[in-house]
């Protein structure tokens, strides 16, 4: 099978006309009809379409005889068509196109189009079938084969061929130029142009300058706020060396709040009344916060000064520094100072620590703020202060004078009163009355009994020499007992029937017991009398000396006589009678009873 679409027929020279009416088919497919014309010496035939067949053939449509000489099939070499085969095939890959039409099956190579891909790409166009457009700089026509721009790309393309569209964030010349679109969007690749608006840090119709210094962000709409007036991020105001006195943030927009101010809003303001500051200095339109002085208001009190332009003095105890703002003292005011800040003198009679101290001055006058009086401390007190308090047995001015209270008590340290009464030996309202002479003891009650009147002592009633006749004990207080009298009731009272004598001098207010004589009743009767003023006569046996108070003779009774103390005269028959015998048996009786008698 042939692909047939061009025969060449000769005629007969004059005979032309027989082929008038001339058919031409390829196996069963109709190749040609000559019209009715005048028919050349040559017949050049192109078939309608190029007809698939092995056997050409030739007839009439009207007509007995068919004059011809020659028939020719004629078929291009490869890669060429047409009459005379002048047309060179244009396919791709070089593929052999029809050799009568030039149709590629493949299609056409690129730079061409057309049935016959003889048609070359209009300017502005090339590649296979001229379905790529140019991309030129300026306009300008490409390669119609590979597209290539001898001048370069336009903008918005670039590789070889110029038919690879700028990236999206890139654009212009060799897209060489990056778009800057808000929100990261796709820039016109020619122009630039951003659809959305330019992003931050850029401005203009494509967005390609970038904004002025110390401006940035959408439209450059923002202030840069960078330290030392450097110029920020045009994107995001970012300050590389940190953002400017007064402000704070990432993009150091962010002014500093109400009570900072400084780099990085790293300092507070101290203004009156709690004012804002200047947010870049810190100065204080109306003056400084108390504790606080200097143009900004930066620099604390110093120690020891607080207030309002430090003008106030500090008064802590011990010197403490107190609170710059407020001058309260976390340890306490000084002596002689109170209030919150400590700049309150002491109220009058007062003084020291929080004024916690009474002044305690001669005749109630002010003291200093340390406690000290200038005329003397007050009776009951005494040191530099006069804080200290008479010790417990002192009292009145410097604490000289000595209490002298009841059991050793305590006694009012002004006055000297004493609770609980005097200390015996002292008297008065502050106990400081010695008892007179010859008296002693509470409220100087007791008399003294001491020997010769000598002062016995005033507290005790001791006497130094000895009791006075008539009485005993340590302090001569104790009467001599019913039956004693005289120094140191060394003495018997010997007095009518038991009856109490006069202590001091031993007399007897009635008359002396039996046995005694004298006016105090001290002499004992002589060795021949006894019984009341020794007016009875002794009868004893042998010495004569009977018992004083008795007369009872211990050797019986003298010869004549008889009964217990001897006084009863013996009678005649009583001697006669009874002898020895009954004599000597009451003899013997009597003296019994007087043995029992003096034991």
């Amino acid at each position: 099978m042939y692909n047939i679409s061009w025969i060449r027929i000769y005629t007969r020279a004059q005979h032309e006309y027989r082929m008038n009416s001339t058919i031409l088919t390829v196996g069963n497919r109709t190749c040609y009809k000559h019209p009715a014309k005048h028919v050349e010496p040559v017949m050049n035939i192109r078939c309608a379409n190029v007809t698939k067949g092995q056997t050409v053939n030739i007839s009439l449509t009207s007509g007995k005889q068919l004059s011809l000489c020659e028939v020719q099939v004629l078929m291009c070499e490869d890669h060429w068509f047409g009459v005379n085969c002048t047309n060179q095939c244009h396919c791709v890959n070089n593929a052999t196109c029809d050799k009568t039409t030039g149709y590629c099956n493949s299609g056409c190579v690129a730079g061409f189009t057309g049935n016959d891909c003889l048609t070359e790409c209009d300017d502005y166009t090339f590649g296979s079938n001229c379905a790529e457009k140019c991309h030129c700089k300026d306009n300008t026509t490409c390669n119609k084969t590979t597209g290539f721009c001898q001048g370069g790309c336009a903008p918005g393309w670039t590789k070889a061929d110029c038919q690879t569209e700028c990236s999206n964030n890139t654009y212009g010349l060799n897209c060489r130029q990056k778009c800057h679109c808000l929100n990261n969007t796709t820039c016109n690749k020619t122009t630039g142009y951003c659809q959305s608006g330019c992003a931050a840090g850029w401005k203009g119709g494509n967005c390609q300058t970038e904004c002025p210094d110390f401006t940035f962000g959408y439209k450059c709409s923002h202030q840069c706020h960078c330290q030392d007036n450097a110029t920020c991020n045009k994107t995001s105001g970012y300050c590389q060396r940190g953002c400017a006195a007064g402000w704070k943030g990432d993009d150091c927009q962010t002014e500093c709040t109400n009570n900072t101010f400084g780099v990085t809003c790293s300092q507070r303001c101290h203004c009156k009344d709690n004012v804002i500051c200047d947010k870049t200095s810190g100065i204080c339109q109306g003056g400084c916060a108390p504790g606080w002085m200097e143009d900004n208001c930066q620099t604390e009190c110093n120690n020891y000064t607080f207030g309002v332009n430090c003008s106030e003095q500090c008064h802590c105890k011990d010197n403490a520094i107190c609170d710059k703002a407020t001058g309260h003292c976390r340890s306490g005011c000084a002596a002689g100072l109170k209030g919150d800040d400590c700049q309150t003198e002491c109220g009058n009679y007062t003084f020291g620590i929080n004024c916690s101290e009474k002044c305690h001055c001669k005749n109630n006058t002010i003291c200093h703020k340390t406690g000290y009086c200038q005329g003397g401390c007050a009776a009951g007190w005494k040191g530099g202060n006069c804080q200290t308090e008479c010790s417990s047995n002192t009292y009145g001015f410097n604490c000289t004078q000595t209490c002298h209270c009841e059991d050793n008590a305590t006694c009012n340290k002004a006055t000297g009163y004493c609770q609980s009464g005097c200390a015996a030996g002292w008297k008065g309202d502050d106990c400081q009355t010695e008892c007179k002479n010859y008296t002693f003891g509470i409220n100087c009650s007791q008399r003294c009994h001491c020997m010769d009147n000598v002062i016995c002592n005033k507290t005790t009633g001791y006497c130094q020499g000895g009791c006075a006749a008539g009485w005993s004990e340590g302090n001569c207080q104790t009467g001599c007992r019913n039956n004693t009298y005289g120094l140191n009731c060394s003495k018997q009272c010997h007095c009518e029937d038991n009856t109490t004598c006069n202590k001091t001098l031993g007399f007897c207010q009635g008359d002396c017991a039996a046995g005694w004589i004298g006016n105090d009743c001290q002499t004992a009767c002589s060795n021949s009398t006894y019984g009341t003023e020794c007016k009875k006569t002794c009868h004893c046996k042998t010495s004569g000396v009977c018992e004083k108070t008795t007369g009872h003779c211990e050797g019986g009774c003298a010869d004549g006589w008889t009964g217990e103390s001897c006084q009863g005269p013996e009678s005649a028959l009583n001697i006669a009678v009874i002898g020895g015998g009954v004599g000597g048996a009451i003899a013997i009786l009597v003296v019994i009873a007087g043995v029992i008698i003096y034991r």
